[in-house]
């Protein structure tokens, strides 16, 4: 690797030209060549200089050997700042835990697997481990930043629920590396283990469940003895069924609680989903294609 320089390079802003004394020490800079990527590569390399005048054979010679070595990715350190889990009567509806980035680096193009392992205190039951992850792909936890691990789908939490019995339960939350936090060190696991301790109550419930034909049900006040359970969406203390619509809104059968219209273009399983409440072929329908099909219909049959 060299590089070359005449009257235009300068020892501490003074041109070669106008001479040196003896003696005299400067350094000198120059950009691009010396310092390209494509010259360098891992392990040994070699940077030599030579210095020499216009219309002389002779020059002076320098070699300064130098290994590159692959930097360690920077230390993560993560930690679980607490474990909660929200009950419903005796049943579970939402596991969370949040997560702190203490530092020293930003995470970020990556992502941070947690799981919860479920026990009886006692260690008799074992109902299973529960992970999910924190996705930082397309964002970042900045140093001190905190994000969620949280479980709340309803599949999930039914699996649990099924499996629960009155009694005492450990929760044990823990940062998963595998395939994740690639900078991630068995140094910083210390910090990414919590135990939560839940009591499950013996209470008895009573599920309130609409049909199409009974439509949204009032839910009974509850009492020390009975907790009645919405099978359904709950709001403003009524229970309505899977896929009423109310208000540009869905009761989710997935989520058990009502969101947004699907707008039209994008995927749905059933028609209830789309704003237009017509779901064809798995998408969503807009009102002025159906009014187009009618209308054919109309002139087709001459009305």
């Amino acid at each position: 690797m060299h590089t070359s320089c005449s009257k235009e390079c300068e020892l501490n802003g003074i041109p070669v030209s106008d001479g040196l004394v003896a003696g005299q020490l400067a350094d000198i800079f120059w950009g691009s060549s010396a310092t390209d990527r494509e010259y360098l590569k891992l392990g040994e390399n070699e940077v030599r200089f030579y210095l020499g005048f216009d219309n002389e054979t002779e020059y002076a010679e320098k070699s300064i050997i130098f290994e590159i070595v692959e930097t360690k990715l920077p230390q993560v350190d993560v930690e679980i700042i607490e474990g909660g889990v929200e009950l419903k009567g005796s049943r579970i509806i939402k596991i969370i835990a949040p997560i702190k980035n203490k530092g020293p680096s930003i995470i970020k193009n990556d992502i941070i697997h947690v799981g919860v392992r479920i026990k009886s205190e006692d260690g008799t039951q074992d109902l299973g481990y529960y992970g999910n992850f924190i996705d930082l792909r397309e964002t970042s936890m900045k140093v001190g930043d905190i994000n969620y691990f949280i479980i709340d789908e309803k599949d999930q939490l039914k699996k649990i629920n099924s499996a629960l019995s009155p009694g005492r339960y450990s929760f044990t939350f823990e940062i998963d590396d595998v395939d994740g936090l690639k900078s991630y060190e068995e140094t910083n696991k210390a910090n990414n283990k919590l135990t939560h301790i839940l009591k499950i109550e013996d209470i008895k419930e009573e599920v309130v469940e609409p049909t199409k034909e009974t439509g949204p049900i009032k839910i009974p006040e509850e009492t020390n003895e009975v907790f009645y359970f919405c099978n359904g969406c709950e709001l403003d203390k009524k229970c309505y069924q899977y896929g009423y619509r109310k208000d540009g809104k869905y009761c989710s059968d997935e989520k058990s609680e009502f969101i947004n219209y699907t707008p039209q273009g994008e995927s749905c399983e059933n028609n209830f989903e789309c704003s237009s409440n017509v779901c064809i072929s798995g998408e969503c329908i807009s009102e002025g294609f159906i009014k187009k099909i009618i209308n054919w219909f109309n002139r087709l049959l001459g009305n």
